[in-house]
């Protein structure tokens, strides 16, 4: 056998064993049944093979149900027959541009246990007739280690070629349907022609209950599996083609012809079910409403043209029709707005051949790589487009139709028909239905006497345009619409922000309007308690002003004769004498030191000088306690007198002074070197007083209209700063005029200071 000769070959290195169990695994890949015929449909369409018909159909063999696949191909030897029983040898080519599907050298081996515990393969090439038994029974039957697949070859004379084969000719009729050496010879005739290849397979799957997973007796001309089948009790489908989510299950899910039907893109093989012929598609020419557009991917250097038409013959059957080299991998694939649950893409088909991804090794998926997701991902645009143009076109050309654009009678744009003789395509002019022709048409019964002989070619296919077949007004008007939206947008907000800027502007005008006003309030409040209390010290000042005009005297001091019995003074220590007015006119002199008055003075009242004239009165009321203190740097009188013969009450002898709560005015007397009358020095000092108040109060004013100058323009606060400054000089110089004044109390901000100022001024010149 081959398998001994390749251990042979290797030198005593054994080989990779493989258990027959394998057969089963392997099979398992086909979780939905029609891929697994449709690995034997492509083995036969195959540019090796190059089958122009090929026949399915179910027979009973020995009481054995049995699937049989045959074709008119170019048929295998012994040598190629060995390598299909085998694992991973595929050398399979394109051939004038007719490229393989089979990619793996897998696809009988999983197909057809897939259908089946055993299978056998009879061929024939024109010289040679092979017969190969790949069989899971009667590996378990001799207990196999590995996979062994009996082969033999006949030559035309129906003789063994190699007698080393007759182990294998006795393990085929003692396991196989056939018992005799005449029955294999006899399944060999039944090849029409030289060539060509016939597969039965039997002990075909069944059910948990016994029951075969194919329904043969619905439809005597179809294969279908079984409804109960399709979706078990539970809800979850067994054999499933793939997710259909909501989607309404389409017919080639479940039935055989309708599958074969839309198996490959362009049909180049008939296919005969059960008797008859399968009429297969150009799906991407079958249908309502075609345009053309263009996928161009960023990892490819060529375009790729996208199909897109409504199904005319069923609404519910819609989504993207997924090829790779001419066999159909992906059927119905929802993309783009078919996903949303809004009706939204409700009978649109796209067809694509996509080459240039990767089917998984069932070739009924591709690989889920980052080309297929940008695959999908376009396709679901491109088809959103398609869907908008057609349904915005049809409200432009009605737009008073409530029938949605998918429920619209339909018609396929083309009718086209594959001739019996030559299986070449033609088309059909308009008006002619392709289902009212006849089972077996040829190219003679062509209307059109152009292409009414097999010797014409086919019609070239389109080569694919740079751009789109139909101009999307819809995405054009939508990019539109987004642009003026965009701008929309734009001057919304550039509005809403100057709104901002002015409402925010408006805010900060009341919040410094509101501002001002408690200021002005808080002004206005601090004038008028300044102003009581200027009425109230006005007031008091009159009064004493009065007094001391009804009161006008002059003080007579003691002789300069008793400056000798006078207290000695040190030089560090200076006597402080307090002369009070009294109310019966009597001016009482008391000491502020320990030591006594007892040398009498010759100085006169003029000698004195009046520091300081306070009010003894408690809590801000006016009081009638006067003082007068009178300040010597000479010993002081013994007892001085007033003129008008009105006398001091003292003590000589250092005693007490009587009386010394007074009910007038304290005046503090301070005797100096040179004396001078006391009006004519107040009457200066007034004088010059009220001089720096005049221009202290101009100063004032002239600050004071700076300020506001500079409030109004917004200028900087240094015109306040030196107001303020100003202020504070005033008030420290009113405080000595009324002792009173609290400065902490004062706000330097606003215009007390000038107004006390304004009142002592006012009082002065009166």
């Amino acid at each position: 056998m081959a398998v001994s000769c390749l251990w042979s070959g290797n030198q005593g290195i054994p080989l990779s064993a493989l258990s027959p169990k394998f057969l089963h695994t392997n099979s398992t890949s086909h979780t939905w049944p029609f891929s697994a015929i449709a690995e034997l449909i492509d083995n036969a369409y195959d540019p090796d093979v190059n089958a122009k018909q090929m026949w399915i159909d179910k027979t009973m063999i020995k009481q054995h149900i049995c699937l049989t696949f045959a074709d008119n191909g170019y048929g295998m030897n012994q040598g190629k027959l060995h390598k299909m029983l085998s694992f991973g040898f595929s050398d399979k080519v394109a051939i004038n541009g007719h490229a393989p599907v089979g990619l793996y050298g897998n696809g009988f081996k999983s197909g057809s246990m897939r259908l089946g515990k055993d299978a056998m393969v009879f061929t024939k090439n024109g010289e040679t007739c092979s017969v190969g038994f790949l069989s899971q029974t009667y590996l378990e039957a001799v207990k196999a280690e590995n996979v062994i697949v009996p082969i033999i070859s006949f030559n035309q004379n129906k003789k063994l070629i190699n007698e080393n084969t007759q182990s294998s000719l006795t393990a085929i009729l003692q396991h196989s349907l056939f018992s005799t050496e005449k029955e294999l010879l006899a399944e060999l005739e039944v090849i029409s022609g030289k060539r060509g290849t016939r597969i039965i397979i039997w002990n075909v799957r069944k059910t948990k209950d016994g029951k075969s997973e194919f329904d043969f007796e619905s439809d005597k001309y179809d294969i279908r599996i079984p409804g109960d089948i399709l979706d078990d009790s539970a809800g979850n489908r067994k054999y499933k083609r793939q997710e259909r989510m909501d989607q309404s299950v389409p017919e080639s899910d479940y039935s055989l012809r309708a599958y074969c039907s839309v198996l490959y893109l362009k049909p180049r093989m008939q296919i005969i079910l059960l008797g008859k012929k399968v009429k297969t598609q150009l799906i991407s020419k079958s249908l309502a409403h075609i345009e053309h557009d263009i996928y161009r991917p960023t990892f490819i250097a060529r375009n790729i043209k996208i199909t897109f038409g409504f199904n005319w013959r069923n609404k519910e059957h819609y989504g993207i029709m997924m090829y790779h080299k001419n066999r159909l991998i992906k059927s119905y694939e929802k993309v783009g707005c078919q996903l949303r649950a809004n009706n939204m893409g409700v009978g649109v088909i796209g067809v694509i051949e996509c080459d240039f991804l990767k089917p998984t090794h069932n070739k009924q998926d591709f690989d889920y790589t980052n080309e297929y997701r940008l695959t999908i991902q376009a396709l679901g645009q491109k088809l959103n487009d398609y869907w908008n143009e057609k349904k915005n076109k049809r409200h432009e050309e009605d737009p008073q139709s409530i029938v949605p654009v998918e429920d619209s009678q339909k018609v396929p744009d083309q009718a086209w028909v594959q001739c019996d003789g030559c299986l070449k395509w033609r088309k059909l002019p308009d008006g002619i239905d392709p289902d009212k022709l006849p089972d077996k048409w040829f190219c003679s019964m062509n209307p059109d006497p152009q292409f009414r002989s097999c010797s014409v070619p086919e019609e070239p296919e389109d080569d694919v345009e740079i751009t789109p077949s139909y101009e999307k007004t819809y995405k054009k008007q939508e990019q539109r619409n987004r642009e003026k939206n965009r701008q929309r947008f734009m001057n919304q907000d550039r509005q809403q922000k100057y709104l901002e800027e002015q409402l925010k502007r408006k805010e900060q005008e009341l919040q410094e309007e509101k501002r001002h006003r408690r200021q002005s309030v808080d002004l206005q409040n601090i004038i008028q308690k300044y102003t009581r209390e200027a009425d109230a010290l006005r007031k008091e000042q009159a009064l004493l002003h009065q007094r001391l005009q009804a009161k006008n005297f002059q003080a007579t001091l003691p002789s300069e004769k008793d400056s000798r019995k006078t207290t000695e003074v040190t030089s560090s220590t200076q006597n402080l004498t307090k002369w009070v007015v009294d109310g019966d006119m009597t001016l009482n002199v008391s000491p502020s030191l320990t030591t006594a008055l007892s040398t009498p003075s010759t100085s006169s009242v003029s000698n004195l000088q009046i520091v300081e004239v306070k009010s003894l009165s408690s809590n801000g009321q006016s009081s009638t306690k006067r003082t007068l203190n009178y300040e010597a740097t000479s010993p002081s009188p013994k007892r001085p007198k007033l003129d008008e013969g009105m006398t001091l009450h003292d003590s000589l002898n250092g005693e007490t002074v009587n009386d010394t709560q007074f009910d007038e005015d304290v005046i503090i007397i301070d005797e100096k070197s040179t004396p001078r009358p006391i009006a004519e020095r107040l009457q200066k000092e007034n004088d010059a007083f009220k001089f720096n108040c005049e221009n202290l109060s101009k100063e004032v004013e002239r600050l004071k209209h700076e300020a506001t100058e500079a409030q109004q323009s917004n200028l900087s606060d240094d015109t306040s700063m030196k107001l303020r400054s100003l202020r504070i000089g005033v008030g420290q110089l009113l405080v000595n005029i009324i002792p009173e004044l609290d400065l902490a109390q004062i706000n330097y901000e606003s215009d007390v200071v000038d107004e006390i100022l304004d009142q002592v001024l006012s009082a002065n010149a009166s």
